[in-house]
């Protein structure tokens, strides 16, 4: 999220009609892919299943966005009980 005009924007890695990856999306989606491929590499030279790999993998992201999204919201809140102070 950025603020714009104080009010909090989040921007999208996908164009006007949610079909294809922006600029910014392919930069991202291939930052991903360099950071994963040499761990997938390793694993799979020590005979690992490339399906139990990407399984984990995916787990692994899915319990990332859950921890940002509590994150973000305990900070939501905090910010919240802020301004709510400064009012009285």
């Amino acid at each position: 999220m950025y603020e714009e005009k104080g009010e909090k924007i989040m921007k999208s890695l996908y164009d006007e009609k949610d079909i294809q990856l922006t600029e910014e999306g392919r930069k991202f989606a291939k930052e991903i892919t360099d950071a994963i491929k040499p761990i997938f590499k390793k694993y799979t030279e020590k005979g690992y299943s490339v399906r139990q790999l990407s399984h984990e993998t995916h787990t692994e992201i899915l319990f990332l966005e859950s921890f940002q999204m509590l994150e973000s919201s305990i900070e939501d809140r905090k910010e919240s009980k802020k301004k709510g102070r400064k009012k009285k």
